[in-house]
């Protein structure tokens, strides 16, 4: 342990959907037509 030093990546990283899904894709059409905010409420912690 001392006098060892790893190199640890990072174990989280930030993804936003909107950057990967283009807008005239399927997804954000049903995103706009459907609320997820009680889903997005109860996820929330995770």
């Amino acid at each position: 342990m001392m006098g060892r030093l790893e190199a640890q990546e990072n174990l989280f990283y930030r993804f936003r959907i909107e950057d990967h899904v283009p807008q005239d894709h399927l997804l954000p059409w049903i995103d706009r037509l459907l609320d997820f905010d009680v889903i997005r409420a109860e996820l929330a912690a995770l």
